[in-house]
């Protein structure tokens, strides 16, 4: 099997978090919710409270609003690339403690976003990322909305079958490697800060166009995801149906995604619908178990017209190819099925504002010219 890769070079080691002795053999189970298919857990940051993203893609981070709230710290100042390849200098500095339940860490290094990060709008104080545990067995169990930290799997009755290699980077971000039954394999990575199934990396969109079981539905021009560095950069993107793709012993059929400008392609907590996951760092292991051992088809319709936040507004995002020459991405969103949307709290409309639904809704746009024009978009 071919296996398809990117590697991206990232010059920042993050310092790992580190359990003290009395916490071997420890089991620790912590409930989280869910905003937007995003996982938040309970933490204690240096004795204070908060909510924080569970986001196995990143590192330790922390809020400037959170940071505030404890004494000044030594910082040195650290260019960081997010998801979406956006560059952004941060302070780096080093954290006395982390409580998760009764599991402590101690001497963090963390990143502290500046003033005005899109991710305050989440109305939580920071990240709690893999760089914390290279040396714990974490389990999303999605059906109890319940992580559990663990010393080993002995506690955890995980079926070797359900066992895949798993690899992890510099800073413990892990990866593991997906298949499409058609001679391709591809080395991903497991990223619970991506709300998705699976998102294709454009790099590898390019390798696999034209084998055999992947077909491209539709091209566009645009951006529509939000990373901590801010938008992605409009560029074109294409919308890609895969008839099989494979998760461990998951089975998955008539897969679709969205090319993304990314480090690498992403498996996200769109896989927690289907089936538990543990991944366990000390042995280099993924296990995923599935609810049912049959086929499941993600096949689904998507607008020919990302609506998404920026800042106060929302703006036309991409604009698929049945749209194009009817409207401009990054054009602002004023109206939605008659109703107005000329400002909007960023924080409900990242959370909780749904404003479109069924297959087929009229938006109106405010043109380069300044003169609004309203359009139908669809589902396709």
């Amino acid at each position: 099997m071919k296996i398809v890769k990117i590697i991206l070079l990232i010059s920042f080691i993050w310092g790992y978090g580190r359990t003290p002795a009395q916490n071997t053999g420890f089991y620790q189970e912590i409930p989280y919710e869910t905003i937007r298919n995003k996982i938040i857990i309970q933490a204690d940051v240096e004795g204070i409270k908060g909510k924080y993203l569970f986001d196995t893609g990143a590192p330790v981070c922390i809020t400037h609003s959170r940071m505030k709230k404890g004494p000044e710290k030594k910082a040195i100042r650290q260019m960081v690339k997010d998801a979406h390849n956006n560059d952004a200098e941060y302070r780096l500095v080093m954290l006395d403690s982390i409580q998760l339940g009764n599991i402590g860490f101690g001497k963090i290094q963390a990143l502290v976003f500046d003033e005005g990060n899109p991710l305050e709008h989440f109305g939580i104080d920071g990240i709690v990322g893999s760089s914390l545990f290279p040396d714990i067995v974490i389990r999303l169990d999605p059906r109890r909305k319940m992580l559990v930290l663990a010393s080993d799997t002995g506690s955890m009755e995980l079926n070797p079958q359900y066992a895949i290699d798993m690899e992890k980077d510099q800073q413990n971000i892990p990866y593991i490697v997906i298949d499409f039954k058609n001679g391709l394999q591809e080395e991903v990575m497991f990223d619970t800060g991506t709300s998705a199934f699976y998102e294709m990396n454009e790099p590898i969109y390019h390798q696999l166009a034209t084998a055999q079981g992947i077909v491209t539905k539709s091209k566009g021009f645009g951006a529509s995801a939000m990373g901590v560095n801010g938008m992605e950069k409009a560029e074109n993107k294409y919308r890609v149906q895969i008839d099989n793709l494979y998760v461990g012993a998951g089975k998955f059929k008539n897969v679709v995604t969205e090319t993304v400008n990314a480090s690498s392609s992403r498996i996200g907590t769109g896989l927690l619908k289907y089936g538990s996951v543990t991944l366990d760092f000390p042995d280099n292991k993924f296990y995923f178990t599935p609810d049912v051992t049959t086929t499941v088809d993600l096949n689904y319709k998507d607008w020919n017209v990302n609506v998404i936040v920026s800042g106060d507004s929302l703006i036309a995002g991409c604009i698929w190819q049945s749209m194009e020459g009817r409207l401009q991405a990054g054009e602002k969103v004023v109206a939605i099925n008659g109703k107005r949307y000329d400002k909007i709290d960023p924080g409900e409309a990242l959370t909780s504002l749904v404003w479109m639904e069924g297959e087929e809704a009229e938006i109106t746009v405010i043109d380069k010219e300044g003169r609004e024009k309203t359009v139908t978009i669809r589902k396709e």
